[in-house]
């Protein structure tokens, strides 16, 4: 899990590992129904459970190429890249890969898990039909903006400084996605926040703000729902860059989250996406 955000007061944020270029889509989007297949090899140490869920990813964004084509926009940190094949890391490759559409629904989910030639390997295969949501609208590139990070790789106890250059005025709103936690509480946000409440943004700035930094700073801490076998864990910034503020609340399901942004018109807003992973306490 990512981060605390540890205070002189305040413990308690997660968090991240890549950036996504833009998903909003317009409200009377058009839906079709298409199969998808994912395959996933796994070791046995693994859960199964997990290692299917990344399957399912798989096949969701099958179906979504098979509609959409390979216009796809995935930027994983190095860290992810050469050093980590843990579940987050490659769940975090596949959940927010396209950047055309969405999957809305389910149906026909089948899946299965078998052996392997290889010892200690082995597969779980996922069939589905899809509801591939096509967004409409297209994005104002003069409306846009950086998220950086001071690193891409914490150990416990280090602090994250998140830096925003902003093409234009906005507001903002930064999730962590934790890929490991509980469905309905896996997006939770993490600014504005009660120490640090201006979500207007105009010119470069950090979280946390000037004044913020003397309340609370976003301390990493290893998860204890992270993978066992893990060396590390790869966490997401999800930051949503608005022409007009938005209620969001601190916590939503994945589903739940991509489904609020599915309802905002690409030219009103952009979404960028920055990882990065915890590293195990030795």
């Amino acid at each position: 899990m990512m981060t605390a955000v540890r205070q002189t007061g305040w413990k308690g944020l997660r968090s991240a590992a890549l950036t996504l270029a833009v998903l909003l889509l317009a409200p009377a989007a058009r839906a079709e129904w298409t199969p998808g297949v994912g395959e996933y090899l796994f070791p046995t140490q693994m859960p199964e459970a997990e290692a299917c869920r990344i399957a399912e990813e798989k096949a969701k964004q099958a179906a979504l190429i098979r509609v959409l084509g390979e216009r796809l926009a995935v930027d994983d940190i190095e860290v992810c890249q050469e050093k980590s094949e843990d579940a987050s890391c490659a769940l975090g490759r596949l959940v927010w890969a396209a950047s055309e559409g969405e999957v809305r629904a389910l149906r026909g989910l089948h899946s299965a898990t078998t052996a392997t030639p290889t010892p200690g390997i082995r597969q779980c295969r996922v069939t589905l039909e899809a509801d591939v949501v096509r967004w409409r609208g297209e994005p104002d590139p003069a409306f846009q903006f950086a998220l950086i990070l001071n690193q891409t790789a914490f150990r416990d106890g280090e602090a994250m400084t998140i830096t925003v250059e902003p093409s234009q005025p906005m507001h903002l709103a930064v999730f962590q996605w934790l890929p490991y936690e509980r469905r309905d509480r896996q997006v939770q946000r993490l600014f504005p926040n009660a120490m640090d409440k201006d979500d207007r943004i105009t010119g470069r700035a950090t979280i946390p703000s000037t004044d913020g930094a003397r309340r609370y700073s976003l301390d990493m801490e290893f998860p204890k729902a992270g993978q066992a076998h893990a060396p590390l864990v790869s966490e997401y910034l999800l930051a949503v860059g608005s022409r007009k503020p938005i209620p969001f609340r601190d916590s939503y399901g994945l589903e739940e989250f991509k489904a609020l942004l599915l309802e905002i018109p690409r030219s009103e807003a952009r979404l960028v996406r920055k990882g990065y992973a915890i590293v195990r306490p030795q």
